[in-house]
């Protein structure tokens, strides 16, 4: 079997594929796959043609070879529907070429319809292969297909901790790869295991069905029953206050909401990951406790590596901030303004501190000599602008630092870095 395997490999096809060839040819033409029957040969064929089209690397995920099964009962029914299959049987060239043609029709429309076309993107703009990409959504594609909206989130919060390791490898099925898929999987659990207590899950609606039994009560019964008596509570004699005392104004007044969800719940997990938004008498209970965060940092530094985390809260540890960065929250990093220059405005801006344009000297131009900027339209240069400021036409703007855009008077910072959940202070870490 293996001798008739191999001669029906493709044309030039490396040695080290063959392996995985082999692999779908034996899934495609395993019994009782299909409602009919083809033969290895023809297996072999259908593999070849997903081979011709740049699928080869694909072959070592399930998910792929039950996206080909798909694409081969697709068009099986839709030749049959057409009373197309006595003129082209299941190994005909063009049922072949259907196959093959509707599996990549699958994986596309899988990339565009979960991932989004930004993301795709942005993976190519980092040196990410587009194949790199498809066999990391084979592999997570039952949770986008559970709930998308999640799994998206969970791809978009470990995509800048794990490009670098994937675009250096170059293996479709590295270990950097895989622990990205882990990533994103893991992470997509914590998101659908934190407790949402603004929601509830409704009880689906009652219906009765069938004939329930009634019992008819036999014989007499009576039962006394006392008559009503109307209650004669005595008088209250209470004098009316003098002044009235008007309630007093808290911190605990601005934030109700999540007050009252912490007290009605006692959920200690949300009140010590939303530390930085409570009032500050309750900061102040919980920093007199003096949680201890050790063991929480030396999970951290587990997992990203000695003396790069760091305490961001009394009840909170997470990765230290690339330098030139500062921290966003919990989890997020945004780069650092020049503070000689500008200032830090919404954290997402650098706002200019001094002038935003300057005129630059204007001579004419049979008078101007090395550098100058001429103009020979109008017959006059310009002069150099002044360091941190570029010419534009016959004004000098000033630039904005490297990572960031310039928009109006400000410097618009790019995308953050996501560093992912924080490591909390828990029951045990005293």
């Amino acid at each position: 079997m293996m001798r008739n395997l191999q001669a029906l490999y493709p044309v030039g096809m490396p040695s080290q594929y063959q392996a995985d060839f082999n692999g779908m040819v034996s899934y495609l033409s395993e019994a009782g796959r299909f409602n009919f029957i083809i033969s290895g040969r023809t297996a072999s064929a259908y593999a070849t043609a997903l081979y011709d089209k740049g699928f080869i690397e694909f072959y070592k995920s399930d998910e792929f070879k039950k996206l080909v099964s798909e694409a081969v009962t697709y068009t099986y029914d839709n030749f049959k529907l057409n009373n197309l299959l006595s003129a082209n049987p299941v190994s005909s060239t063009n049922f072949v070429k259907h196959v093959a043609d509707n599996t990549k029709l699958r994986v596309d429309q899988m990339m565009t319809e979960y991932l989004k076309q930004y993301n795709i993107d942005q993976a190519q703009r980092d040196g990410i292969s587009y194949n790199k990409l498809v066999y990391v959504m084979l592999n997570v594609l039952d949770i986008f297909k559970e709930d998308a909206k999640t799994a998206r989130t969970a791809y978009e919060d470990y995509y800048s901790l794990n490009k670098d390791q994937v675009v250096n490898t170059d293996a479709i099925n590295s270990a950097a790869i895989i622990r990205w898929i882990e990533s994103i999987r893991t992470r997509y659990a914590q998101l659908r295991a934190a407790p949402t207590p603004d929601t509830e899950k409704l009880l689906e609606p009652f219906e009765e069905t069938g004939n329930i039994p009634v019992e008819e009560p036999t014989g007499n019964y009576f039962e006394n029953v006392d008559l009503p008596s109307t209650p004669t509570p005595p008088e209250l004699n209470e004098d009316e206050p003098k002044e009235v005392e008007l309630p007093k104004v808290n911190e605990d007044m601005l934030i109700p909401d999540l007050i009252i969800e912490i007290q009605r719940t006692y959920n200690v997990y949300r009140m010590l990951l939303a530390f930085n938004h409570l009032t500050t008498s309750l900061k102040d209970d919980i920093i007199s406790c003096k949680l201890n965060l050790e063991p929480a940092l030396q999970r951290c530094e587990a997992a990203h590596g000695k003396n790069n985390c760091e305490a961001i809260s009394p009840t909170l540890v997470n990765q230290k901030c690339p330098t030139g960065y500062i921290r966003q929250g919990c989890c997020k990093c945004v780069m650092e303004c020049d503070p000689t220059e500008f200032y830090t405005q919404d954290r997402a801006f650098c706002t200019m501190k001094s002038e935003l344009h300057a005129v630059p000297s204007i001579i004419a131009a049979s008078s101007a000599s090395g550098s100058n900027k001429v103009n020979s339209a109008i017959g006059i240069a310009t002069g150099e602008c002044k360091k941190g400021f570029a010419l534009n036409k016959f004004i000098c703007y000033k630039t904005c630092p490297l990572g960031t855009r310039q928009i109006g008077g400000s410097c618009l910072k790019h995308k953050p870095i996501v560093q992912g959940s924080p490591f909390m202070w828990t029951a045990g870490d005293e």
